[in-house]
């Protein structure tokens, strides 16, 4: 019985696997969004709908397990928040891979 370290319930990583696992499926589903084929006026509005709650469980996360709030872990945040905001959902989606944009 050492008494030194952080103990961990069993309950509490079960805990943390359902919640990772919600933020992955609104991660998906922002995924599935962005890119859509299907080009619809509302590709924009849906995909920061879906970036909201994806920082809305990722907020409720980290305010759970203070130990998830790293500077890695604020950065990889504002980066996805940075792409999703700067993505051109207008453009071709394939051009776009192949890096033939066109003027």
């Amino acid at each position: 019985d050492s008494g030194e370290g952080p103990f961990v319930e069993p309950e509490d990583i079960a805990q943390l696997l359902a919640d990772v696992a919600q933020f992955a499926e609104r991660l998906e589903k922002l995924r599935d969004v962005v890119l859509a084929e299907e080009k619809l006026e509302s590709q924009r509005p849906m995909a920061h709908e879906c970036l909201g709650e994806a920082l809305r469980i990722l907020r409720q996360v980290i305010a759970k397990y203070p130990l998830l709030n790293t500077m890695e872990t604020l950065t990889a945040a504002g980066t996805l928040i940075s792409r999703v905001k700067g993505f051109h959902y207008e453009s071709n989606h394939e051009a776009d891979k192949r890096g033939d944009r066109k003027s």
